[in-house]
């Protein structure tokens, strides 16, 4: 089994992980990762062939198209051997499998095409073969490394009356209002790159018109219900130095 492998072998146990296919790989859909994988199969560039779980599609449709073609991988002299059931394995993995959806794949009508044009038996095919078998077998590339995350450093500070910054919000109005009068708030407009669009934190410029026990009972809701009795002058640089020193203030 070793020395004369069948591709018709991955082509039954293909037929019977058919099943198990997940939603997600049928929303996914055979998009082709690199265009000229086939390609590169022919020429045995191993190095060059993307055999992460994204690429196993690109390799699966081809081994379906060499299972459509009927051909039958005879392994060579020095070729090393074939493990069909890891072949199997190392598919289901990465989330693809053989079957009727994987033949809308660019890859599979191109090696219909390769194998009608050299044949099951020629050298190309067989190089073909080969290098398929051993880049599903090799190790996938590790996971690209998580994005490191920037803090966000002051872009921008502007300073309002507290009513001018909650323009538009909701507000309950009354007595507490008139507490607040024209109390102006500072305003800190902080950005990163991790960050699509800036973060605002808010603190108290002028000396806080209610204490702190009066401020803790707004609602959250209003405007300046999470201010507390943070005041601050400028703008610190670092968002985190903002969040220490809100913390800080209670």
């Amino acid at each position: 089994m070793e020395k004369t492998s069948s591709l018709r072998c991955l082509a039954i146990i293909g037929l019977l992980t058919l099943l198990p296919i997940s939603q997600a790989q049928i929303a996914i859909g055979p998009v082709e990762t690199d265009p000229r994988a086939l390609e590169k199969m022919a020429r045995g560039e191993l190095d060059k062939i993307d055999n992460s779980d994204r690429g196993m599609r690109d390799l699966t449709a081809v081994l379906q198209g060499l299972i459509s073609s009927g051909c039958q991988y005879e392994a060579r002299p020095g070729d090393a051997p074939v493990n069909m059931a890891r072949i199997m394995e190392r598919i289901q993995q990465a989330g693809t499998a053989i079957g009727p959806l994987i033949m809308a794949h660019k890859a599979y009508g191109e090696t219909l095409i390769f194998v009608t044009r050299h044949g099951c038996t020629s050298d190309q095919v067989h190089r073909l073969e080969k290098t398929l078998f051993a880049a599903i077998m090799a190790p996938p590339p590790p996971p690209p490394p998580e994005p490191r995350l920037v803090e966000p450093t002051l872009q921008a500070q502007e300073i309002r009356k507290w009513w001018a910054y909650a323009w538009g919000v909701p507000n309950p109005g009354g007595r507490f209002e008139a507490v607040l009068g024209d109390a102006q708030v500072l305003l800190c407009h902080y950005h990163s790159p991790s960050n699509y669009s800036a973060i605002t934190r808010i603190a108290w410029f002028d000396t806080p018109p209610a204490t702190s026990n009066e401020l803790r009972r707004l609602s959250r809701s209003h405007p300046i219900g999470e201010l507390n009795g943070l005041r601050l002058e400028k703008c610190p640089r670092r968002i985190g130095d903002f969040d220490a020193a809100r913390k800080q203030a209670g």
